[in-house]
């Protein structure tokens, strides 16, 4: 059937061969609950965060052991996966997830689900694309053409930093609530660190939750 649509149907290719695995992750799911994900790995990596809850950081990252995925495959830009049907319901292309491999919890992979393949009864498999390995939580909040904070109400709301990929050609780029999202808008950007100021640039990617962006322009804050 695909054979005969106009234009014919072609498989995505991938960017990367992936080889043979078997490693046990845990993922979470959403805009919100990654982006607070990626926060609290950043936390217990921070060896000054001396009053910070370490057993709670633990317990987010590692999730509940019944809900966990094992990796079959991977590359560097994706992987696959099988999942329990029935602990996955959320699960559809196009869903923003955060993955941590279970014996190297510190890091979070954040990527997109792609493809789904009904396995059996109990299990699906499913495609992801990588984001990036190297994500950073920042907090926006919108400014005024005077580059001052918007003052009627609007409050920083969270999102990530993914940093510019030279080896698929990506810019540096921001992943946003879709709902937050304001054409050439200019933003206050707050790292751990550092503010900037943000004026973004062409939405790369939209989904039913979140938005993938360019950024245009960058610069830091006085």
């Amino acid at each position: 059937d695909w054979s005969r649509t106009d234009p014919p149907y072609r498989r995505q290719r991938r960017v990367e061969d992936r080889g043979g695995v078997s490693k046990s992750a845990q993922v979470v799911h959403g805009i919100f609950n990654v982006c607070q994900h990626v926060k609290n790995i950043a936390f217990a990596n921070l060896s000054s965060a001396a009053n910070y809850n370490q057993d709670n950081v633990d317990s987010m990252a590692t999730g509940s052991e019944e809900n966990s995925w094992i990796i079959e495959n991977e590359s560097k830009f994706g992987f696959g996966a099988v999942a329990k049907a029935d602990l996955n319901l959320w699960l559809k292309p196009g869903r923003l997830i955060a993955l941590d491999y279970e014996f190297n919890p510190d890091l979070t992979v954040v990527g997109v689900v792609r493809s789904i393949q009904q396995q059996s009864e109990d299990s699906c498999y499913a495609g992801i694309e990588v984001l990036s390995h190297t994500p950073t939580y920042v907090l926006l909040q919108y400014m005024d053409d005077n580059m001052s904070l918007e003052t009627d109400g609007t409050e920083p709301f969270p999102a990530l930093y993914l940093a510019k990929d030279d080896d698929r050609d990506q810019p540096a780029m921001l992943v946003m609530p879709s709902f937050q999202f304001m054409e050439s808008g200019l933003y206050q950007l707050r790292t751990q660190q550092q503010t900037y100021w943000v004026r973004l640039g062409d939405v790369i990617e939209q989904q039913y939750d979140w938005l993938r962006i360019g950024i245009n322009t960058m610069d830091k804050s006085t």
